[in-house]
């Protein structure tokens, strides 16, 4: 499936951690991990849905938390009941 990348909502932006000054590491072509989901792409302040029927949230919250600590970014996922999705953003 894919999931599609774009800017954060302003819920998650209000969790982003300044990076001012911090060089930020190009992804290593090389590097052959593999994921469900495309944290690897993620630029700090963009998100991806993820709808309710194809994650529950503790899957996503955990798969959020485990590929931030294998690529060293940080992740935070924002339920959105109107929507019916959930939004994994990263930031930082």
């Amino acid at each position: 499936m894919q999931y599609p990348i774009g800017p954060c909502s302003s819920r998650a932006r209000v969790f982003i951690e300044t990076t001012e000054g911090e060089p930020t590491k190009p992804p290593d072509p090389e590097d052959k991990r593999r994921f469900k989901y495309p944290f690897d792409q993620l630029e700090i302040g963009q998100a991806f849905p993820v709808s309710f029927g194809d994650s529950l949230d503790t899957s996503l919250r955990t798969a959020a938390t485990s590929a931030g600590k294998k690529l060293k970014k940080k992740f935070t996922v924002i339920k959105h009941k109107q929507y019916n999705v959930y939004e994994v953003a990263r930031i930082g």
